[in-house]
């Protein structure tokens, strides 16, 4: 499986300390393709995902800061085949995440 996705996000930061609370909104939209060996031909399919997390930014600096945060995301892929009988699938996921950022 092959899937592409452009999801841009807004973040707001909280405070003026160098430890600041985040929330963030995520939409997006792409596209993936299944090959389906078993019947030698591929399946198409339209995603559109969206998420939200929220966590704490630790700045070590203006321009870097470590973060750590919990977060929901749903995905929904829908095959572009005309024979699909409005078929859907629908992904949910809770996670928990940590990485820095690098601003500029």
């Amino acid at each position: 499986m092959t899937s592409i996705i452009a999801m841009p996000f807004v973040r707001y930061y909280f405070g003026d300390n160098n430890i600041k609370p985040y929330l963030q909104g995520a939409v997006g939209f792409g596209s993936s393709k299944t090959n389906i060996d078993f019947y030698d031909s591929a399946s198409t399919s339209n995603l559109v995902s969206y998420g939200f997390d929220g966590g704490i930014a630790i700045f070590l600096n203006e321009n870097v800061s470590l973060d750590v945060g919990a977060g929901y995301t749903s995905s929904t892929s829908k095959p572009q085949e005309d024979n699909s009988n409005n078929v859907k699938f629908i992904n949910n996921a809770f996670g928990l995440n940590a990485g820095f950022n690098i601003y500029f």
